[in-house]
């Protein structure tokens, strides 16, 4: 028995080369089954328009001016459609996986510089397999993950050459990455550059004058350098091209107003003072529950000593200052999504890796708890693998479903043993291993599930039938007045008729108009109807008897 255990126990690096062979289809199986939510709805449509329009420079939907974001992702995603040949949901995700990817692998090429590569490779694997990305954000198509990456590279860029003190290298890459970052996503990325470049400017004179009442001067020099000048300058000129390019198409007020209303979103200016002070409460707790089961090791941090052994690694101290220096503003802002948040991963993954390796995690009551709760989570993962065999009515749908059941259910009993034992470069790629193999089963069984039970799952395919009518019939589909849909719709609608559906104020022209009868009674010759997720309503569509119509009161 005992060379037979000695066979089936794993060494860590065996782990790690198990977990790489999961890892593609835990991400891939089953990634574009599920209808688009609406914010990938917009992220699609508006890369779809700008495919049908050929015009890249003034992003609609509907084609009317979209103002909310720049246009950086939807060219990825415009890109992503051409390259798989269709404009779908497994097109949309795609990239999101590409760049969570790029982003595991800038963690391990540059971390291990400074720390030991098992450390680096445990920072990646935590940014990959928490719970937020592993079953919620790799399974989306937003641009959060890409944002998330050009704004970590940044931090790092602006680490490494402010290290060398060679500041035009420092200054003017940086610039170049922020400029990247504004384009997906807008004003955040000036302010992840303000506070980062402040901070680490700060940290530098302090570390040479070990006061920081000496820091800030040296900083503001720094600041008002010509390098800095120089990357700046450099930075608006691009960004400015881009403006002046869309000012020739479509009014610029109206976007600078949106770009500048967007950041002022989900603030107390917005929100009041009583949510914000609950919010300043309840906000850690929240991120522990999303950024499960790694989020746990924040209690290594009450360890005596553990922040002073932090304190004096130098890229440690780099990223608690930067961390610092930028939590703050999500940490007041009331309606903040977990997502907004990715590029602060390895900024804490690292300091908690590093941690769980130099604390005798056996004798440290932190570590304990730690360590109690991921035994804890195997056992449930292994629990959780022979449900399916319970439920044959409920997941009837799913082919081999009691083989799928014992195949996970064996690869959790396997590697729980493993999270069993005490040794943490074990018990890290372990739990790695073990998430993974949850992902698997989220893609086999609760993902067609979900896709059974989804509201988005008719509206797919009510729009979708629509938009087949219209086109058998060779009719162009227009929206009626103000009639709105979510852009979920506008995308189904556009990708199976191969043109963008407009507003139509004066109703007259040939085709067939949506309706919302909430707003509208008109003579409509009925010829189809979808549904869309907001107030699960029904919108009608046909040609128009009589044009005239009267608004309800």
């Amino acid at each position: 028995m005992k060379n037979i255990a000695h066979y089936l126990y794993l060494k860590p690096h065996q782990l790690w080369w198990l977990a790489g062979l999961l890892l593609l289809p835990a991400l891939v199986i089953n990634l574009g089954l599920m209808t688009f939510i609406g914010d990938e709805g917009i992220r699609a449509n508006v890369a779809l328009e700008m495919m049908l329009s050929g015009d890249y420079v003034v992003p609609t939907i509907n084609g009317e001016p979209y103002l909310n974001k720049p246009p950086l992702y939807n060219w990825i995603l415009a890109f992503s459609f051409w390259l798989f040949g269709q404009p779908n949901e497994w097109a949309a995700r795609v990239p999101t996986l590409v760049f969570l990817l790029l982003y595991a692998a800038l963690c391990v090429v540059y971390l291990q510089r400074f720390v030991p590569r098992y450390q680096a490779l445990w920072v990646a694997a935590m940014v990959v397999t928490c719970g937020r990305i592993l079953f919620w954000d790799s399974l989306l198509g937003l641009i959060d993950i890409c944002f998330s990456l050009v704004v970590f590279a940044n931090f790092l860029w602006i680490f490494h050459w402010t290290e060398r003190q060679q500041w035009w290298w420092m200054f003017i890459g940086s610039w170049s990455l922020t400029v990247i970052a504004f384009m997906l996503k807008g004003l955040p990325a000036l302010v992840f550059q303000v506070f980062t470049l402040a901070a680490s400017l700060a940290l530098q004179a302090y570390e040479q004058s070990f006061s920081w009442k000496g820091a800030w001067g040296t900083m503001l020099r720094r600041g008002i350098s010509l390098p800095n000048g120089i990357g700046l300058f450099m930075a608006v000129v691009a960004l400015g091209s881009y403006y002046y390019a869309y000012a020739q198409q479509a009014p610029l007020v109206p976007l600078l107003e949106r770009l500048f209303a967007e950041s002022a979103k989900r603030t107390a200016v917005q929100y009041g003072l009583g949510k914000t002070l609950i919010h300043l409460f309840t906000f850690p707790f929240e991120m522990v529950y999303h950024f499960f089961p790694w989020s746990l090791m924040s209690l290594l941090l009450l360890a005596p000593g553990a922040l002073q052994q932090l304190w004096a690694h130098r890229l440690m101290r780099y990223f608690v200052v930067v961390f610092m220096a930028n939590i703050w503003v999500y940490w007041a802002s009331v309606e903040v999504y977990p997502r907004y948040l990715l590029m602060f991963l390895p900024l804490l993954f690292l300091p908690f890796a590093h941690l769980y390796t130099q604390t005798r995690v056996e004798h440290s009551p932190y570590g304990k708890g730690v360590a109690a709760v991921w035994r804890l989570f195997a056992v449930l993962a292994c629990v959780g693998a022979l449900l399916p065999l319970f439920m044959p009515q409920r997941l009837a749908q799913i082919e081999w479903r009691i083989a799928k059941s014992l195949i996970l259910f064996g690869l959790c009993v396997w590697v729980s043993v493993h999270i069993w034992r005490k040794p943490a470069r074990t018990q890290v790629p372990a739990l790695v291993v073990l998430l993974l193999v949850v992902r698997l089963g989220f893609d086999w069984f609760v993902l067609p599930d979900r896709l059974r039970e989804d509201w988005g799952t008719v509206v797919r395919a009510t729009t979708i039938e629509t938009a087949q009518k219209a086109s058998a019939a060779k009719q162009p589909l227009w929206l009626y007045k103000q009639t709105w849909i979510p852009a979920t719709n506008s995308f189904y609608l556009s990708a199976h008729t191969g043109q963008i559906v407009k507003r139509n104020d004066v109703p007259g022209e040939f085709g067939w108009y949506i309706v919302d009868t909430s707003l509208y009674r008109v003579p409509l010759q009925l010829q189809s109807e979808f549904k869309i997720r907001h107030g699960r309503r029904t919108m009608y569509v046909g040609p128009l008897l009589n044009v005239q119509d009267r608004v309800d009161d």
